[in-house]
Protein backbone atom coordinates (compact mmCIF):
# COMPACT_ATOMS: atom_id res chain seq x y z
CA UNK A 1 0.00 0.00 0.00
CA UNK A 2 1.84 3.20 -1.22
CA UNK A 3 1.20 6.56 0.93
CA UNK A 4 -0.88 7.81 -1.49
CA UNK A 5 -3.85 5.67 0.60
CA UNK A 6 -3.87 7.26 3.93
CA UNK A 7 -6.72 7.12 6.54
CA UNK A 8 -4.86 6.73 10.22
CA UNK A 9 -2.17 8.43 12.56
CA UNK A 10 -1.77 12.02 11.76
CA UNK A 11 1.85 11.02 12.77
CA UNK A 12 2.34 8.33 10.72
CA UNK A 13 1.17 10.10 8.00
CA UNK A 14 3.58 13.90 8.43
CA UNK A 15 6.69 11.23 8.59
CA UNK A 16 5.66 10.12 5.05
CA UNK A 17 5.05 13.83 3.67
CA UNK A 18 8.43 15.30 4.31
CA UNK A 19 11.79 13.93 4.64
CA UNK A 20 12.71 17.07 7.39
CA UNK A 21 9.99 16.40 9.08
CA UNK A 22 10.66 12.94 9.77
CA UNK A 23 14.32 13.95 10.52
CA UNK A 24 12.48 16.24 13.28
CA UNK A 25 10.58 13.67 14.96
CA UNK A 26 12.06 10.41 14.71
CA UNK A 27 15.96 10.73 14.00
CA UNK A 28 16.36 10.34 17.76
CA UNK A 29 19.45 8.29 18.26
CA UNK A 30 22.17 7.77 21.39
CA UNK A 31 25.05 6.35 22.47
CA UNK A 32 24.50 3.13 24.07
CA UNK A 33 21.45 3.19 26.85
CA UNK A 34 18.98 6.13 26.91
CA UNK A 35 20.88 7.45 29.70
CA UNK A 36 23.63 8.03 27.51
CA UNK A 37 22.75 11.60 27.13
CA UNK A 38 22.37 13.32 30.27
CA UNK A 39 21.68 16.92 28.92
CA UNK A 40 21.12 19.96 30.38
CA UNK A 41 17.42 21.07 31.23
CA UNK A 42 15.45 22.03 27.91
CA UNK A 43 14.61 25.35 29.57
CA UNK A 44 15.56 28.15 31.34
CA UNK A 45 19.09 27.19 32.36
CA UNK A 46 21.20 27.46 35.52
CA UNK A 47 23.80 28.08 33.84
CA UNK A 48 25.80 27.71 30.28
CA UNK A 49 26.22 29.54 27.54
CA UNK A 50 22.15 30.72 26.69
CA UNK A 51 20.59 33.31 25.52
CA UNK A 52 17.00 33.72 23.66
CA UNK A 53 18.51 36.29 21.35
CA UNK A 54 17.77 37.97 18.42
CA UNK A 55 16.98 35.19 15.54
CA UNK A 56 19.08 37.17 12.91
CA UNK A 57 22.13 37.44 15.75
CA UNK A 58 22.42 34.35 16.97
CA UNK A 59 24.93 33.46 19.86
CA UNK A 60 28.48 32.19 20.25
CA UNK A 61 29.02 28.37 19.43
CA UNK A 62 30.46 26.84 22.33
CA UNK A 63 33.93 25.87 22.74
CA UNK A 64 34.97 21.94 23.38
CA UNK A 65 34.11 18.28 21.50
CA UNK A 66 30.18 19.06 21.26
CA UNK A 67 30.56 22.55 20.17
CA UNK A 68 32.53 21.28 16.89
CA UNK A 69 30.68 19.14 15.74
CA UNK A 70 27.87 21.19 16.05
CA UNK A 71 29.62 24.08 13.80
CA UNK A 72 29.99 21.31 11.64
CA UNK A 73 26.52 20.50 11.46
CA UNK A 74 25.64 24.20 11.38
CA UNK A 75 28.27 24.51 8.29
CA UNK A 76 26.42 21.76 6.77
CA UNK A 77 22.82 23.80 7.05
CA UNK A 78 24.43 26.60 5.45
CA UNK A 79 26.14 24.64 2.48
CA UNK A 80 29.34 25.43 3.78
CA UNK A 81 30.90 22.40 4.72
CA UNK A 82 31.82 18.78 3.51
CA UNK A 83 28.55 16.17 3.43
CA UNK A 84 29.77 13.11 2.09
CA UNK A 85 29.96 9.31 3.00
CA UNK A 86 33.77 9.54 3.87
CA UNK A 87 33.35 12.62 6.38
CA UNK A 88 30.39 11.32 7.66
CA UNK A 89 32.16 8.10 8.78
CA UNK A 90 35.26 9.70 10.38
CA UNK A 91 33.02 11.69 12.77
CA UNK A 92 29.84 9.51 13.91
CA UNK A 93 30.41 6.38 16.24
CA UNK A 94 30.14 3.00 14.73
CA UNK A 95 27.73 2.19 16.97
CA UNK A 96 25.48 5.32 15.56
CA UNK A 97 26.36 4.33 11.99
CA UNK A 98 24.77 0.73 13.05
CA UNK A 99 21.98 2.60 14.60
CA UNK A 100 20.62 4.40 11.73
CA UNK A 101 21.96 1.79 9.02
CA UNK A 102 24.49 3.84 7.16
CA UNK A 103 26.28 6.27 6.27
CA UNK A 104 24.54 7.43 3.59
CA UNK A 105 21.50 7.31 5.38
CA UNK A 106 22.75 10.19 7.71
CA UNK A 107 24.07 11.78 4.10
CA UNK A 108 20.16 11.82 2.56
CA UNK A 109 19.04 13.46 6.31
CA UNK A 110 21.31 15.93 6.74
CA UNK A 111 21.18 16.60 2.79
CA UNK A 112 17.53 16.84 3.68
CA UNK A 113 17.42 19.14 6.35
CA UNK A 114 20.14 21.42 4.45
CA UNK A 115 17.71 21.58 1.18
CA UNK A 116 14.67 21.85 3.08
CA UNK A 117 15.30 24.03 5.93
CA UNK A 118 18.67 25.05 6.32
CA UNK A 119 20.71 27.70 6.83
CA UNK A 120 20.01 27.35 10.56
CA UNK A 121 21.02 30.34 13.17
CA UNK A 122 22.03 29.52 16.44
CA UNK A 123 20.08 31.06 19.11
CA UNK A 124 19.95 29.56 22.05
CA UNK A 125 22.83 26.68 23.30
CA UNK A 126 24.04 25.02 27.00
CA UNK A 127 26.87 22.59 27.18
CA UNK A 128 27.69 20.55 29.78
CA UNK A 129 30.95 21.09 31.93
CA UNK A 130 33.15 18.90 30.07
CA UNK A 131 31.89 20.34 26.30
CA UNK A 132 31.06 16.66 25.35
CA UNK A 133 26.92 17.40 25.65
CA UNK A 134 24.85 20.65 24.63
CA UNK A 135 21.48 21.30 23.86
CA UNK A 136 20.54 24.06 21.49
CA UNK A 137 18.02 26.13 19.73
CA UNK A 138 18.12 26.75 16.28
CA UNK A 139 16.06 29.08 13.87
CA UNK A 140 15.62 27.53 10.38
CA UNK A 141 15.52 29.47 7.09
CA UNK A 142 11.67 29.80 7.33
CA UNK A 143 11.63 30.75 10.73
CA UNK A 144 10.69 27.86 12.40
CA UNK A 145 12.71 27.32 15.78
CA UNK A 146 14.17 23.37 16.50
CA UNK A 147 16.32 21.59 18.80
CA UNK A 148 19.52 19.47 18.20
CA UNK A 149 20.74 17.85 21.24
CA UNK A 150 24.01 16.35 20.91
CA UNK A 151 26.93 14.32 23.04
CA UNK A 152 30.31 13.48 21.56
CA UNK A 153 32.85 10.57 23.08
CA UNK A 154 34.80 11.69 25.95
CA UNK A 155 38.27 11.02 24.22
CA UNK A 156 39.50 12.22 21.13
CA UNK A 157 38.78 12.18 17.98
CA UNK A 158 35.51 12.90 20.29
CA UNK A 159 32.84 11.49 17.45
CA UNK A 160 29.22 12.07 17.83
CA UNK A 161 27.78 8.97 19.26
CA UNK A 162 23.98 11.09 20.04
CA UNK A 163 22.20 13.47 18.13
CA UNK A 164 18.50 14.39 18.13
CA UNK A 165 16.43 16.64 16.22
CA UNK A 166 13.39 17.56 18.07
CA UNK A 167 10.94 20.27 17.75
CA UNK A 168 11.36 23.93 19.17
CA UNK A 169 8.14 25.67 18.70
CA UNK A 170 7.64 26.89 22.52
CA UNK A 171 11.29 28.83 21.98
CA UNK A 172 9.18 30.52 18.92
CA UNK A 173 8.36 34.27 20.18
CA UNK A 174 5.58 34.39 17.11
CA UNK A 175 3.60 32.04 18.98
CA UNK A 176 3.69 32.91 22.74
CA UNK A 177 -0.21 33.43 23.04
CA UNK A 178 -3.37 31.79 21.58
CA UNK A 179 -4.15 34.72 19.72
CA UNK A 180 -1.02 34.85 17.63
CA UNK A 181 -1.49 31.11 17.07
CA UNK A 182 -5.53 31.39 16.25
CA UNK A 183 -3.90 33.99 13.64
CA UNK A 184 -0.90 30.82 12.22
CA UNK A 185 -3.56 28.63 12.09
CA UNK A 186 -6.17 30.43 9.95
CA UNK A 187 -3.46 31.08 7.63
CA UNK A 188 -2.59 27.56 6.95
CA UNK A 189 -6.70 25.97 5.82
CA UNK A 190 -10.18 27.67 5.68
CA UNK A 191 -11.14 25.49 8.35
CA UNK A 192 -8.96 25.28 12.24
CA UNK A 193 -10.05 25.37 15.42
CA UNK A 194 -8.38 24.12 19.07
CA UNK A 195 -9.22 23.79 22.80
CA UNK A 196 -6.95 23.85 25.80
CA UNK A 197 -8.63 23.06 28.92
CA UNK A 198 -7.91 21.65 31.99
CA UNK A 199 -9.59 18.61 33.41
CA UNK A 200 -11.43 19.90 36.41
CA UNK A 201 -13.45 17.13 38.51
CA UNK A 202 -13.85 14.99 35.77
CA UNK A 203 -14.53 18.17 33.08
CA UNK A 204 -13.14 20.50 30.31
CA UNK A 205 -12.38 23.77 31.53
CA UNK A 206 -11.73 25.80 28.67
CA UNK A 207 -8.00 27.75 29.06
CA UNK A 208 -7.84 28.99 25.91
CA UNK A 209 -9.71 28.47 22.58
CA UNK A 210 -9.99 29.82 18.84
CA UNK A 211 -13.07 28.41 17.08
CA UNK A 212 -13.55 25.81 19.43
CA UNK A 213 -17.34 24.92 18.41
CA UNK A 214 -16.28 24.01 14.72
CA UNK A 215 -17.25 20.77 13.57
CA UNK A 216 -14.91 19.11 12.20
CA UNK A 217 -12.95 16.38 10.46
CA UNK A 218 -11.01 14.70 13.04
CA UNK A 219 -9.83 11.51 10.84
CA UNK A 220 -8.71 8.73 13.45
CA UNK A 221 -8.99 10.97 16.66
CA UNK A 222 -12.83 8.97 16.39
CA UNK A 223 -10.63 5.80 17.49
CA UNK A 224 -10.79 7.43 21.16
CA UNK A 225 -14.72 6.80 21.37
CA UNK A 226 -12.90 3.08 20.45
CA UNK A 227 -11.21 2.49 23.26
CA UNK A 228 -13.56 4.49 25.67
CA UNK A 229 -16.42 1.58 24.36
CA UNK A 230 -13.64 -1.06 25.17
CA UNK A 231 -12.96 0.75 28.53
CA UNK A 232 -16.17 0.55 29.61
CA UNK A 233 -16.59 -3.30 28.97
CA UNK A 234 -13.44 -4.04 30.47
CA UNK A 235 -15.00 -1.99 33.61
CA UNK A 236 -18.49 -3.70 33.58
CA UNK A 237 -16.27 -7.05 33.47
CA UNK A 238 -17.97 -8.08 30.30
CA UNK A 239 -14.28 -8.26 28.47
CA UNK A 240 -10.24 -8.08 29.73
CA UNK A 241 -7.47 -6.72 28.25
CA UNK A 242 -5.86 -10.09 27.93
CA UNK A 243 -8.89 -11.40 25.82
CA UNK A 244 -8.18 -12.86 22.20
CA UNK A 245 -9.36 -11.31 18.96
CA UNK A 246 -8.41 -13.49 16.24
CA UNK A 247 -8.27 -11.91 12.65
CA UNK A 248 -10.57 -11.98 10.41
CA UNK A 249 -10.20 -11.28 6.58
CA UNK A 250 -13.30 -9.74 6.09
CA UNK A 251 -12.66 -7.16 8.85
CA UNK A 252 -9.39 -6.34 7.08
CA UNK A 253 -8.93 -2.64 6.34
CA UNK A 254 -6.16 -0.78 4.65
CA UNK A 255 -3.14 0.73 6.38
CA UNK A 256 -2.05 2.62 8.49
CA UNK A 257 -1.35 -0.49 10.52
CA UNK A 258 0.44 -3.97 10.43
CA UNK A 259 -2.42 -5.91 11.42
CA UNK A 260 -3.86 -6.14 7.83
CA UNK A 261 -0.73 -8.16 7.14
CA UNK A 262 -1.49 -10.72 9.22
CA UNK A 263 -2.74 -14.10 8.89
CA UNK A 264 -6.61 -14.81 9.13
CA UNK A 265 -6.85 -16.48 12.81
CA UNK A 266 -3.84 -14.87 13.92
CA UNK A 267 -4.82 -14.70 17.77
CA UNK A 268 -4.33 -10.76 19.35
CA UNK A 269 -5.28 -9.57 22.93
CA UNK A 270 -7.34 -6.86 23.12
CA UNK A 271 -5.08 -4.48 24.56
CA UNK A 272 -2.66 -5.58 21.53
CA UNK A 273 -5.55 -4.13 19.38
CA UNK A 274 -5.73 -0.99 21.51
CA UNK A 275 -2.39 -0.66 21.56
CA UNK A 276 -1.69 -0.72 17.68
CA UNK A 277 -5.14 1.20 17.24
CA UNK A 278 -3.72 4.32 19.29
CA UNK A 279 0.25 4.22 18.97
CA UNK A 280 -0.12 3.61 15.06
CA UNK A 281 -3.50 4.24 14.14
CA UNK A 282 -4.03 0.38 13.07
CA UNK A 283 -6.89 0.09 10.93
CA UNK A 284 -7.33 -3.45 11.31
CA UNK A 285 -6.95 -3.63 15.06
CA UNK A 286 -9.88 -0.22 15.23
CA UNK A 287 -12.15 -2.24 12.86
CA UNK A 288 -11.88 -5.64 14.90
CA UNK A 289 -12.58 -3.71 17.91
CA UNK A 290 -15.30 -2.03 16.49
CA UNK A 291 -17.00 -5.23 15.46
CA UNK A 292 -16.44 -7.11 18.98
CA UNK A 293 -17.72 -4.23 20.65
CA UNK A 294 -20.25 -3.40 18.27
CA UNK A 295 -21.40 -0.02 16.67
CA UNK A 296 -24.30 0.96 18.43
CA UNK A 297 -21.86 0.73 21.59
CA UNK A 298 -19.55 3.03 20.31
CA UNK A 299 -22.57 5.75 19.02
CA UNK A 300 -23.49 5.23 22.81
CA UNK A 301 -20.24 6.43 23.88
CA UNK A 302 -20.57 9.03 22.00
CA UNK A 303 -23.41 10.27 23.07
CA UNK A 304 -23.06 9.68 26.43
CA UNK A 305 -19.75 11.34 26.49
CA UNK A 306 -21.65 14.78 25.46
CA UNK A 307 -21.01 15.08 21.92
CA UNK A 308 -23.25 18.02 20.59
CA UNK A 309 -23.35 16.23 16.84
CA UNK A 310 -23.89 13.03 17.17
CA UNK A 311 -25.90 12.53 13.91
CA UNK A 312 -22.87 13.96 11.81
CA UNK A 313 -21.33 10.35 13.04
CA UNK A 314 -24.32 7.84 12.92
CA UNK A 315 -23.71 5.11 11.69
CA UNK A 316 -20.58 5.30 13.71
CA UNK A 317 -18.30 3.97 10.31
CA UNK A 318 -15.26 1.91 10.55
CA UNK A 319 -12.34 2.56 8.61
CA UNK A 320 -12.82 -0.28 5.90
CA UNK A 321 -16.20 1.20 5.23
CA UNK A 322 -14.74 4.90 4.72
CA UNK A 323 -12.47 3.54 2.57
CA UNK A 324 -14.66 1.80 0.34
CA UNK A 325 -17.19 5.17 0.69
CA UNK A 326 -14.51 6.94 -0.74
CA UNK A 327 -13.10 4.73 -2.98
CA UNK A 328 -15.24 2.25 -4.57
CA UNK A 329 -18.40 4.16 -5.18
CA UNK A 330 -19.21 6.54 -7.48
CA UNK A 331 -20.65 9.91 -6.69
CA UNK A 332 -24.25 9.25 -7.21
CA UNK A 333 -23.76 5.94 -4.61
CA UNK A 334 -22.49 8.41 -2.19
CA UNK A 335 -25.32 10.48 -2.53
CA UNK A 336 -27.82 8.17 -2.33
CA UNK A 337 -25.69 7.13 0.94
CA UNK A 338 -25.90 10.72 2.61
CA UNK A 339 -29.44 10.41 1.24
CA UNK A 340 -30.80 7.72 3.73
CA UNK A 341 -32.12 7.53 6.65
CA UNK A 342 -30.08 5.41 9.42
CA UNK A 343 -31.91 2.35 8.91
CA UNK A 344 -31.13 2.66 5.39
CA UNK A 345 -27.51 3.38 5.93
CA UNK A 346 -27.29 0.39 8.08
CA UNK A 347 -28.36 -1.51 5.50
CA UNK A 348 -25.92 0.25 2.96
CA UNK A 349 -23.35 -0.43 5.38
CA UNK A 350 -24.16 -4.32 5.24
CA UNK A 351 -23.78 -4.20 1.93
CA UNK A 352 -20.38 -2.50 1.57
CA UNK A 353 -18.80 -5.34 3.91
CA UNK A 354 -18.64 -7.49 0.41
CA UNK A 355 -16.01 -4.99 -1.46
CA UNK A 356 -12.57 -5.04 -1.20
CA UNK A 357 -10.97 -1.03 -0.56
CA UNK A 358 -10.32 -0.45 -4.23
CA UNK A 359 -6.52 0.31 -4.06
CA UNK A 360 -6.06 1.15 -7.60
CA UNK A 361 -7.54 4.88 -7.08
CA UNK A 362 -4.35 7.45 -6.02
CA UNK A 363 -5.55 9.60 -3.28
CA UNK A 364 -3.87 12.51 -2.40
CA UNK A 365 -6.48 15.64 -2.58
CA UNK A 366 -9.64 15.57 -0.33
CA UNK A 367 -12.12 13.47 -1.45
CA UNK A 368 -15.67 14.70 -0.31
CA UNK A 369 -14.03 15.38 3.55
CA UNK A 370 -17.41 17.28 4.76
CA UNK A 371 -19.79 14.38 3.75
CA UNK A 372 -17.70 11.42 4.51
CA UNK A 373 -15.49 11.57 7.70
CA UNK A 374 -15.78 11.36 12.02
CA UNK A 375 -16.89 15.11 13.46
CA UNK A 376 -16.51 16.59 16.48
CA UNK A 377 -15.67 20.05 18.05
CA UNK A 378 -13.11 20.46 19.93
CA UNK A 379 -15.30 20.46 23.15
CA UNK A 380 -16.56 17.39 22.05
CA UNK A 381 -13.10 15.60 21.40
CA UNK A 382 -11.80 17.19 25.24
CA UNK A 383 -15.09 15.52 26.73
CA UNK A 384 -13.96 11.79 25.79
CA UNK A 385 -10.23 12.53 26.80
CA UNK A 386 -11.94 13.95 29.79
CA UNK A 387 -13.67 10.31 29.82
CA UNK A 388 -10.71 8.19 29.28
CA UNK A 389 -8.43 10.01 31.91
CA UNK A 390 -11.31 9.30 34.47
CA UNK A 391 -11.01 5.57 33.16
CA UNK A 392 -7.05 6.00 33.84
CA UNK A 393 -7.70 6.22 37.24
CA UNK A 394 -9.90 2.96 37.81
CA UNK A 395 -7.69 0.21 38.59
CA UNK A 396 -9.54 -2.38 36.18
CA UNK A 397 -8.83 0.31 33.28
CA UNK A 398 -5.70 1.97 34.60
CA UNK A 399 -3.96 0.31 31.03
CA UNK A 400 -6.01 3.31 29.18
CA UNK A 401 -3.18 5.44 30.48
CA UNK A 402 -0.45 3.44 28.83
CA UNK A 403 -2.20 3.01 25.81
CA UNK A 404 -2.82 6.40 25.16
CA UNK A 405 1.73 7.18 25.97
CA UNK A 406 2.92 4.87 23.57
CA UNK A 407 2.99 7.70 20.92
CA UNK A 408 3.27 11.09 22.07
CA UNK A 409 2.41 12.52 18.72
CA UNK A 410 5.23 15.21 18.81
CA UNK A 411 8.18 14.75 21.34
CA UNK A 412 8.20 16.81 24.81
CA UNK A 413 12.06 17.99 24.02
CA UNK A 414 11.51 20.89 26.65
CA UNK A 415 10.35 18.92 29.46
CA UNK A 416 7.38 20.41 30.06
CA UNK A 417 4.70 17.49 31.05
CA UNK A 418 5.26 14.93 33.09
CA UNK A 419 3.06 12.58 31.42
CA UNK A 420 2.02 13.13 27.31
CA UNK A 421 -0.67 11.01 26.03
CA UNK A 422 -2.04 11.10 21.95
CA UNK A 423 -3.97 10.39 19.25
CA UNK A 424 -3.79 12.46 16.40
CA UNK A 425 -6.16 11.38 12.83
CA UNK A 426 -5.30 12.37 9.35
CA UNK A 427 -6.37 11.98 5.61
CA UNK A 428 -5.49 14.57 2.61
CA UNK A 429 -7.80 17.89 4.01
CA UNK A 430 -7.82 16.76 7.15
CA UNK A 431 -5.97 17.02 10.34
CA UNK A 432 -6.85 16.44 14.39
CA UNK A 433 -3.92 16.75 16.89
CA UNK A 434 -5.23 15.53 20.55
CA UNK A 435 -2.94 15.35 23.70
CA UNK A 436 -3.87 14.59 27.33
CA UNK A 437 -1.07 16.35 29.56
CA UNK A 438 0.12 16.21 32.88
CA UNK A 439 2.46 19.50 33.52
CA UNK A 440 5.91 19.03 35.21
CA UNK A 441 5.46 22.16 36.73
CA UNK A 442 2.21 21.29 39.00
CA UNK A 443 0.95 18.02 38.02
CA UNK A 444 -2.26 19.88 36.34
CA UNK A 445 -3.67 17.75 33.39
CA UNK A 446 -4.84 19.39 30.68
CA UNK A 447 -6.85 18.77 27.14
CA UNK A 448 -5.28 20.12 23.50
CA UNK A 449 -6.88 19.43 20.40
CA UNK A 450 -5.97 21.47 17.24
CA UNK A 451 -8.01 20.63 14.04
CA UNK A 452 -7.79 21.63 10.59
CA UNK A 453 -9.65 21.27 7.56
CA UNK A 454 -9.04 21.93 3.32
CA UNK A 455 -11.74 20.18 1.47
CA UNK A 456 -10.25 21.44 -1.57
CA UNK A 457 -6.07 21.03 -1.06
CA UNK A 458 -3.92 19.33 0.86
CA UNK A 459 -2.87 20.30 4.04
CA UNK A 460 0.37 21.69 5.15
CA UNK A 461 0.51 19.50 7.95
CA UNK A 462 4.72 20.20 8.84
CA UNK A 463 3.27 23.71 9.31
CA UNK A 464 0.78 22.44 11.48
CA UNK A 465 2.30 20.14 13.62
CA UNK A 466 4.28 23.20 14.35
CA UNK A 467 1.75 25.57 15.74
CA UNK A 468 0.09 22.56 17.27
CA UNK A 469 3.57 21.93 19.34
CA UNK A 470 2.95 25.74 20.30
CA UNK A 471 -0.08 25.57 21.57
CA UNK A 472 0.47 22.48 23.27
CA UNK A 473 3.51 24.26 24.86
CA UNK A 474 0.99 26.99 25.51
CA UNK A 475 -1.05 24.53 27.97
CA UNK A 476 2.09 24.42 30.05
CA UNK A 477 2.11 27.87 30.54
CA UNK A 478 -1.70 29.41 31.28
Amino acid sequence: MGAAFYVGSAMTRFHRCSCAARVALLFTLACGSSDAMDLPDAGAPDGGVMDAGAPDAGVPVPEGPAGLQLRWLLDVFAGEATLSTDEVSMRFTEAFLGAVGSAEEIVSILAQIRDESGPATLVEVEAAPDGTQLLAVVVYRMGTYGRVALATEAAAPNRIGGLLFADGSDRDPTLDTPEEASVRLAELAPDTGFLIAELVDGSCAPAAEARADAVLAIGSTFKLYVLAALADDVQAGTRAFTDVLAIRDDLKSLPSGRLQDEPEGTEVTLREHADLMISISDNTATDHLMFALGRENVERVMVESGHRTPARNTPFLNTRELFVIKLNLDAAAQDAYLAADVPARRELLQGYRALEPNTDVVWVSPRRVEDFEWFADAHDVCAIVAELAADAEVPATAAVEDVLAINPGIPDAAGLFSYVGFKGGSEPGVLNLTWLVRRASDGRAFVVSVGANDPDAPLDDPALFYVASAIRAQAARL
